[in-house]
């Protein structure tokens, strides 16, 4: 400790008594000095690196450094106020450092609140359309994490939305306007949205035509299965109604989960809506049938388990996973477990992911970690801005790391077009990683961290992360193209045929 010019003879006398006198108290009492000018340093570098989201490392360290300095120099000063008995003056400025050092973490308290509400972490103050749209433009200018033409689009909707009545009208407009972004992983969500539309079945684009792949369950329509070819909806042909559909109303990025989506529409209605539709029947016969909707439809036999295993021959077990949604699969990762440990042996096993549509990230990785036997750097997430719940990280990089007993053996994958968010990510590892073969369909091109605003009376989950692969490929609007991309047929649909399987058995029969 260095004394000052400001301290008298005397008083300079009596520190260097003491200090002579308390040499092991003298060593705390440095330690105590050396510590606060720690924590001042890591409160600035903080202050500067986060709430005031300042990218200069330079400009970090200088921050830290100035309040580092300022609380070394006011603690060194209380200390010695203390030490040559100036009690009251100590006691004083003991109180003030202590009031400084609350008012500072209160500033940054105040900034990350100011931040999270600019965030739309609260809901606006208002409600009326104006104000809600403001909030709703405001946050997805700063956050969202992929490029758009924010000008043209609130030259568009912003005299709508100004004529519009909140709740009532804002709500749908706001759906439509989000649906300009042609994200799905953008949601809206509130009571005063009409009743989505229900899926009585899937049609696909195969062989150039309108196929129905899929006919829910309790829905008897004659001739209307799986094979069927829609003809008509509403007297348009088939091709020229999917072609009709607004693309704000198909969320989709990439050019597969567009066609997937539209297609899909064919079959689509609403609750209370009937529908004229024509198509051809598996035998040739040309029928015209009114379709709706019929609450006895929704869920009728759609029990699935989240896991089945299947032996496929001697050498190889399927493992079918549906989906990663811990509120779905509960006891996943203990039933994987136990599958797969009494398989270890084989020297294929085949992970089904058709139709998993992601879920927990976490339970994703736990379950690749069986199959890696060394740790791997399977992706970084990029954020367009820094924010107070990701710790003000400007990426995030993405690995699995090994978990006992390793599966040595082959890993083949079963993928499709409805893959998308993180069980795109669990497959990215595995490809770019060349640690399974691929099957199947391009997956959605729809991966990457997600965050919510609040609205009055609603909610927007729009997305922040936008994920790079290995080799900083984008994943959004592009997907995973697979090492053997299957073609679907007609007869397939008709004669319960899986193409899957096919190329399944002959890779594994080649082994």
């Amino acid at each position: 400790m260095k004394l000052t010019d400001r301290f008298s003879e005397k008083e300079k006398k009596r520190f260097n008594r003491w200090l002579a006198q308390n040499r092991k108290e003298a060593v705390k009492t440095g330690f105590i000095i050396g510590f606060h000018f720690f924590l001042g340093f890591l409160l600035g570098w903080f202050l500067f690196f986060g709430p005031l989201e300042i990218d200069n490392s330079l400009v970090q360290f200088l921050g830290g450094l100035i309040v580092g300095i300022i609380n070394l120099s006011l603690t060194t000063r209380q200390k010695f106020l203390s030490i040559i008995g100036r009690k009251k003056e100590a006691a004083r400025l003991e109180k003030n450092l202590r009031l400084g050092r609350r008012g500072v973490i209160g500033v940054f308290l105040v900034l990350i609140i100011l931040q999270m509400y600019l965030l739309g972490i609260f809901p606006p103050f208002r409600a009326d359309s104006e104000v809600n749209f403001n909030r709703m433009l405001r946050v997805l200018r700063s956050n969202y994490a992929y490029e758009v033409d924010w000008d043209s689009l609130e030259n568009e909707y912003r005299p709508l939305f100004a004529e519009s009545s909140f709740p009532e009208e804002f709500y749908p407009l706001a759906k439509s306007f989000l649906g300009e972004l042609n994200d799905p992983g953008v949601g809206i969500f509130s009571d005063n949205l009409p009743t989505e539309d229900r899926w009585l079945g899937l049609v696909r684009k195969i062989e150039g035509q309108a196929l129905v792949v899929w006919v829910r369950p309790g829905a008897d329509f004659e001739g209307l299965e799986p094979g069927a070819r829609i003809l008509e909806r509403e007297g348009i042909e088939a091709s020229e109604f999917v072609e009709e559909i607004p693309s704000r109303e198909i969320g989709a990025s990439s050019p597969q989960l567009i066609e997937y989506n539209r297609y899909s529409r064919l079959l689509t209605l609403g609750v209370d809506e009937e529908v004229e539709i024509v198509y051809e029947t598996p035998e040739g016969e040309i029928i015209s049938q009114t379709i709706y909707w019929d609450e006895d439809f929704y869920g009728e036999g759609e029990d699935t388990p989240y896991l089945q295993v299947e032996e496929l021959a001697e050498n190889a077990v399927l493992i079918e996973i549906n989906t990663f949604f811990t509120q779905l699969a509960p006891d996943l990762l203990v039933d994987f477990d136990t599958a797969l440990n009494e398989h270890l042996d084989k020297d294929f096993v085949v992970l089904d992911l058709r139709e998993n549509r992601g879920g927990s990230l976490y339970l994703a990785e736990l379950v690749a970690g069986r199959f890696f036997a060394e740790h791997w750097e399977y992706g970084e997430e990029k954020y367009p801005s820094r924010l107070p719940h990701k710790a003000w990280r400007g990426s995030f990089n993405y690995d699995i790391q090994p978990r006992e007993p390793i599966f040595e053996g082959e890993v083949i994958l079963l993928v499709d077009t409805t893959n998308m968010g993180n069980a795109e990510l669990f497959i990215s590892a595995f490809k770019d990683s060349d640690r399974a073969k691929i099957i199947g369909l391009p997956t959605a091109g729809s991966a990457g961290e997600s965050l919510s605003m609040r609205l009055s009376e609603g909610q927007v989950n729009y997305s922040f992360g936008d994920f790079m692969r290995e080799g900083q490929n984008r994943l959004f609007g592009e997907g995973i193209t697979p090492h053997y991309e299957i073609e679907w047929r007609r007869e397939h649909l008709v004669e319960g045929i899986d193409p899957y399987r096919e190329a399944l058995n002959e890779i594994i029969e080649n082994h």
